[in-house]
């Protein structure tokens, strides 16, 4: 048989290792029960990638990218239209960055981009091929490059804005990731029918 005081020293056992967990895990995480230090943590902003200052929005390295996949790879070539792209891929711009405008009139051989008090015209007449777009987005991305720098816009976001906004034209599943994430361009998972197979 065994002693009866045996029962109370585990408990107490127990509880003084419960009791020494807790103070390792404040003192490693600060504040009481971890709550404390983690509330300043909390309390700071989300973390966005580096800006590179001396990033060159006209050289188009995404977007090159993603034209040349658009006219190599595209399965439905059917459903590629150069100057919607262009104009949703614009339109992409003006829902994100504050300083940018765009206005354009429907079937109008022109649109206007305004920064801030800054605007520029463009010719869509010329627009008719993928490969016509690298040209009009140098001269768009030269004209918001150069009133944007030094301002509080990441210009390599306005990339990838401007090219997720020609996607999802094509696809409403493809999009460009910028380059913290570890793939570039993919599909998102789309949601199956209810009358398709899994």
């Amino acid at each position: 048989m065994r002693p009866s005081w045996n029962r109370p020293w585990k408990a107490a056992l127990l509880l003084v290792a419960c009791a020494l967990a807790s103070v390792i895990t404040v003192t490693r995480h600060g504040g009481l029960l971890g709550l404390g230090g983690s509330r300043a943590l909390l309390a700071q902003p989300r973390r966005e990638r580096a800006r590179d200052p001396n990033f060159d929005l006209a050289r188009m390295s995404v977007l090159r990218h993603v034209l040349l996949e658009i006219n190599n790879n595209y399965v439905d070539p059917g459903r590629v239209h150069p100057r919607e792209m262009l104009l949703k891929g614009l339109d992409a711009i003006q829902r994100s960055v504050a300083q940018v405008l765009v206005r354009h009139e429907d079937n109008a051989p022109t649109l206007t981009v305004r920064v801030d008090t800054h605007e520029q015209t463009f010719d869509l007449a010329g627009v008719n091929a993928p490969w016509d777009l690298e040209a009009r987005w140098r001269e768009i991305f030269t004209f918001l490059q150069t009133h944007l720098r030094g301002t509080d816009v990441n210009l390599q976001d306005v990339e990838y804005i401007a090219a997720n906004g020609m996607l999802r034209t094509l696809d409403p599943t493809r999009w460009c990731s910028p380059p913290s994430s570890s793939t570039r361009c993919r599909s998102r998972p789309a949601a199956t029918s209810a009358g398709s197979a899994s």
